[in-house]
């Protein structure tokens, strides 16, 4: 039993290493530095997706939000890029301020304030 323990504690620690060193992220920034038409590529998969009813809106302008702003770092941004990125934005300040009144609502419903 002890073996199969090590084992599976291996196992778990060499998963861990890998994901800390291929970080999501740091390797799409770099791919991008390289490839703005990559950047380029997703945003119009995900505006397709978009208009077959695949994906939400919500979904979409969350996932074209986060490409626009690598995007925006290595490369100017098209007039309708820039539109998506302002409307996603905008939903971002939404949902701000959605989870700041449902905060606020709790902490009057158990007297806090």
């Amino acid at each position: 039993m002890k073996v199969i323990d090590s084992v599976n504690e291996a196992r778990m620690q060499l998963q861990q290493a890998i994901a800390k060193a291929f970080n999501a992220k740091e390797i799409m920034d770099n791919y991008a530095n390289k490839e703005p038409e990559y950047l380029r590529g997703r945003i119009s998969l995900l505006e397709s997706e978009l208009h077959l009813k695949k994906i939400s809106r919500d979904k979409f302008l969350s996932e074209t939000h986060q490409l626009l702003e690598r995007l925006g770092k290595i490369d100017s941004l098209t007039n309708h890029e820039n539109e998506i990125f302002k409307e996603a934005q905008k939903q971002d300040m939404g949902e701000l301020v959605q989870a700041e009144k449902k905060e606020l609502s709790k902490q009057t419903v158990f007297g806090m304030k």
